[in-house]
């Protein structure tokens, strides 16, 4: 139990602090930024959503796999999850449900 507290604790801590705020991120001088559809990985990942293949190393190349699905019309949406597996965790991708 430590050990999954201490790699939970982990990656909250490695998802709070590779976010940079948005003011830091963005020049005065730029135009409208399109709005993001997932900022952030989810523990473990919305219920409900499918996931699919292949894992992501890090939540960023989640989300620049999920906005590029976006961009290019193949979703509407999605979400990334966190994996905590042994000491390592994994990103994967998942789609909203279809009605």
């Amino acid at each position: 139990m430590r050990t999954q507290s201490a790699v939970l604790a982990a990656v909250l801590t490695t998802l709070l602090l590779a976010a940079p705020p948005a003011a830091a991120t963005t020049p005065a001088s730029a135009g409208p930024v399109a709005p993001t559809t997932a900022a952030f990985c989810l523990l473990p990942g919305p219920s409900g959503w499918t996931r699919i293949e292949p894992q992501f190393d890090t939540c960023a190349s989640c989300n620049q796999a999920g906005q590029a699905g976006v961009a290019r019309g193949d979703w509407p949406r999605f979400h990334c999850g966190a994996f905590p597996i042994g000491l390592d965790v994994v990103y994967y991708l998942y789609l909203p449900p279809t009605s």
